[in-house]
């Protein structure tokens, strides 16, 4: 029998080891520089980790077992933030002001594998706490900035689209969309990129919502919000407007987001995000812990890695 690599997994030979560890390198060189500290976390967690923040429906989505014997479940870490929320939570009141951590772990997803999603990547993961201000958010951004430079990409290769969920949400509800609907309403913007229009239509006809509340999403829109323009100063002053726009189209789908939220897209939009990230002020909240503001973001490497052989870097 002729033994193959699982399915959504990778052989590294010399040459991929190689850019592998180029990337890594980029990531952390660009977060020691921007004074972030490596942490890291147990490949497996207790599979209440993920449900707590994401509900049971998550389970499909990741490789779960109990141990040979027990009954306790566990599951491989599909994302690093439900760890990083733990850690903070586990430090109580010890924990600095800022606190700011970076990670580049191995993450698993029991998902269909498909062109820049597998089961298996590595992923950085860049967070600073105890900051509520969009001048936290902007810092953020311009360490995954610095690393995409370092790589070689500029402005005209990438963009950041960055959106705001309490401008999203609330443009929502005035067009009509109702308090129990907006979970599922805010899950179909956040995917409608990859859907066909008329896929997303009958999404929005199956839930009974109306496809003339999200025809406001189709440009961008105008909208006055302390924080984006707050944002908009410190995008400025860190040299950094240049690869972003205003998008509220953009909402991401994890309902931990509270703000401010982005994701890095190649400029063409030919693949999918990046990387993408955003403000969290309750999650630490939501594992023990005390209520801490917090942003961050993940990126990646198979998306990146795409991009990167496209542009020949």
């Amino acid at each position: 029998m002729a033994y193959q690599a699982p399915k959504g997994t990778r052989d590294f030979f010399p040459p991929e080891m190689a850019a592998l560890r180029r990337i890594e390198s980029a990531w952390r060189n660009a977060s020691i520089n921007a004074g972030f500290d490596e942490i890291e976390g147990p490949t497996f967690e207790h599979l209440d980790l993920y449900t707590v923040k994401s509900g049971a429906g998550i389970v499909s989505e990741l490789f779960s077992f109990k141990r040979a014997g027990g009954n306790v479940d566990y599951a491989l870490r599909p994302e690093f933030t439900p760890t990083l929320a733990r850690m903070a939570a586990a430090k109580g009141r010890s924990l600095s002001v800022p606190t700011k951590w970076f990670a580049i772990p191995s993450h698993f997803r029991a998902e269909r594998p498909q062109r820049g999603r597998l089961r298996e990547f590595k992923q950085w993961n860049v967070d600073l706490l105890g900051i509520d201000n969009p001048s936290a958010d902007a810092e953020v951004i311009a360490t995954a900035i610095r690393a995409l430079t370092d790589l070689g990409l500029t402005h005209n290769d990438v963009v950041v689209r960055i959106s705001h969920r309490e401008v999203v949400v609330s443009m929502l509800k005035n067009a009509g969309v109702s308090e129990d609907k907006l979970d599922i309403a805010l899950t179909l913007l956040d995917k409608r990129e990859k859907m066909l229009p008329e896929v997303f239509s009958e999404k929005l006809i199956e839930h009974g919502l109306d496809i003339s509340a999200f025809k406001q999403f189709d440009g961008n829109a105008s909208v006055v919000h302390e924080d984006l323009t707050a944002l908009q100063q410190e995008l400025n002053a860190w040299g950094i407007s240049d690869w972003c726009t205003f998008d509220l189209a953009i909402v991401r789908g994890l309902a931990y987001y509270t703000g401010i939220v982005f994701e890095i897209h190649e400029a063409s939009g030919a693949e999918r995000a990046i990387a993408g990230g955003g403000r969290y002020n309750k999650l630490v909240e939501m594992f023990g812990g005390s209520e801490v503001p917090a942003a961050g973001f993940g990126m990646g490497d198979v998306v990146l890695s795409l991009v990167l052989k496209d542009k020949g870097l």
